[in-house]
């Protein structure tokens, strides 16, 4: 055999201690290691949906409003009448509405103040259509409806007008649903406020 010299065992006792050590270290590693954990997860959340239509119409679509009349179905000066927007939230969320109303005769595009709108049967309370908005609240699911009463204020001067360029006269209504928080015992009514 061959004398191996005295730096070739150092040399040879150094790489098998080191091999040692590494073997010692990663089973220690091993066994501190033994334990662990990887967790993943996720969550899904619905989005609310939004709903808001007017007389059964959705967005996009135009809405038929029903006059109704004192008289059979021709008015003149002095009429009276009715007309109701049913407001349907069937949104998850509350909403805030806004109607914004105007009218004028057909075969015009002149507004008159010859037609007053109210919000009260009486009579008393006038929205002023140049000047004034109706706002108000819907919880979720909830439908609400409005009536108006519309009077034709006589005016001699005017009427004579109408009567000879004029076949009747057309109530428009712009109603706008935005979605809203509505805080516990917050009033929800109906409001009258200014453009």
């Amino acid at each position: 055999m061959k004398n191996i010299s005295r730096r070739e065992k150092i040399i040879y006792l150094t790489f098998v201690a080191l091999l040692i050590a590494i073997l010692l270290l990663s089973t220690i590693t091993d066994i501190y290691a033994r334990y662990s954990s990887t967790i993943t997860g996720s969550g899904n959340i619905e989005l609310a949906k939004w709903l808001f239509k007017v007389n059964d119409a959705g967005e996009g679509e135009n809405f038929v409003i029903n006059i109704e009349t004192s008289d059979e179905a021709k008015v003149a000066p002095g009429s009276t009448g009715t007309f109701n927007l049913k407001l349907e939230n069937a949104s998850d969320v509350a909403a805030q509405y806004t109607i914004e109303l105007s009218e004028k005769f057909i075969n015009t595009q002149i507004e008159t103040d010859t037609i007053k709108i109210y919000t009260d049967s009486e009579y008393q309370t006038m929205i002023d259509l140049q000047n004034n908005v109706l706002t108000g609240k819907l919880q979720s699911s909830e439908t609400k409806v409005i009536t108006l009463y519309w009077k034709w204020v006589a005016n001699e001067e005017k009427d004579q007008i109408i009567a000879e360029n004029y076949d009747g006269f057309t109530i428009s209504a712009t109603v706008t649903g935005e979605q809203t928080t509505i805080v516990e015992n917050e009033n929800v009514e109906m409001t009258i406020e200014n453009k």
